[in-house]
């Protein structure tokens, strides 16, 4: 929960009009060039063809960039995933839920709420305008992507109550109950849905089983004119192919984080959180910030010889509590919200 952990959408209706690079977490949208910039070299020119923006990622963040750049700027996508199908993501294993505001007046949710719960949970490093504007988009964001408000998208299938309302539960670092879910495999579901909306979608072309090994670049002979990305070099697992992708409305870099790297990790296994939109992007000498910035899942379930499996903390706001070996309850030795405490808190908490 770091100074710019926070997702945002993409302003994709600018992307042919800058050169500049943006940090989105540990992403970079790195804008294309029009053919009407200023500062157009001819030797760059590209066909017809290319007038797209390649996207790099079939999660939630890739397919939600991609929905939004044809949907509302009529831009054509190229989606560029590593897997054979696009749910091999990590946004498919994510169990708990999704952010999204409770209008119950009992809830005591609000804007306001979900903002201090943010900052609360970042320890105060936050970027106050990233937080305002998660907090007051945020909804409006989920309603339209996943809530079936527009056709397009997705309408993803979330738990509800016997009045047929949305079934909000709670969960760690919020004080309201404001989390919608689909039982414990909200990313599942949420991934199978958004990504038939790419794959159906007229503007989209996916290309799966494809890596992307470098980003192209190109620097102006003038000084004052950054550098600026024009698409992306890719190789094909299944076919053996090294391929050039250019794009004039720019490059999104959206596959994942980099926690996979480590040891001890509830990620899947395959070509997923490695660390490569990073590596990429350092390799391009596009600016990166706050990768000391990497979220652990407190609790998972260890078997000897087999993979971690990863213990939603939807656990613990229903009510389950943290114990040592002993059989002791610890969680509030670290905190007084114990095992409603933020997750970094209670990841420490356990190592302890």
């Amino acid at each position: 929960r770091g100074r710019r952990s926070f997702s945002k959408v993409a302003e994709l209706g600018e992307t042919a009009r800058r050169s500049t690079t943006i940090p989105v977490g540990t992403s970079v949208i790195s804008r294309g060039l029009s053919s009407n910039y200023s500062g157009f070299d001819p030797a760059i020119k590209q066909s017809p063809r290319e007038d797209r923006l390649v996207i790099v990622g079939s999660g939630v963040a890739g397919c939600a960039s991609a929905l939004i750049a044809v949907e509302k700027h009529k831009v054509p996508v190229t989606l560029i995933c590593a897997g054979s199908e696009m749910t091999d993501c990590n946004s498919f294993w994510a169990q708990g839920g999704i952010i999204y505001r409770n209008s119950d007046p009992a809830s005591n949710d609000s804007e306001e709420s979900l903002a201090n719960d943010v900052h609360r949970a970042g320890a105060g490093l936050s970027v106050d305008s990233a937080v305002r504007k998660l907090a007051r988009e945020g909804p409006g964001r989920v309603r339209e992507l996943l809530l079936g408000e527009r056709e397009q998208f997705a309408n993803v299938p979330f738990d509800r109550n016997e009045q047929g309302e949305l079934s909000f539960c709670l969960e760690a670092s919020h004080a309201a109950p404001r989390i919608i879910h689909y039982a414990d495999h909200t990313g599942k579901a949420i991934s199978e849905h958004i990504t038939a909306a790419v794959a159906s979608h007229p503007l989209i072309t996916i290309m799966s089983d494809t890596v992307v090994t470098e980003l192209i670049t190109h620097e102006f002979s003038q000084s004052s004119i950054e550098p600026v990305c024009l698409g992306v070099r890719t190789h094909n697992k299944r076919t053996g192919v090294n391929s050039s992708l250019y794009a004039m409305r720019g490059t999104v870099l959206a596959s994942g984080g980099l926690a996979g790297i480590y040891e001890h990790s509830t990620n899947p296994s395959g070509f997923n959180a490695l660390g490569s939109s990073v590596a990429l992007a350092s390799r391009a000498n596009v600016h990166t910030s706050d990768l000391e910035y990497v979220q652990f899942h407190p609790t998972s379930l260890f078997i000897p010889n087999q993979s971690r499996f990863l213990l939603t903390e939807a656990l613990r706001g229903e009510g389950a509590v943290l114990r040592d070996r002993t059989g002791r309850a610890f969680a509030t030795d670290f905190h007084p919200d114990g095992e409603l405490a933020p997750r970094d808190i209670v990841a420490r908490g356990v190592f302890n």
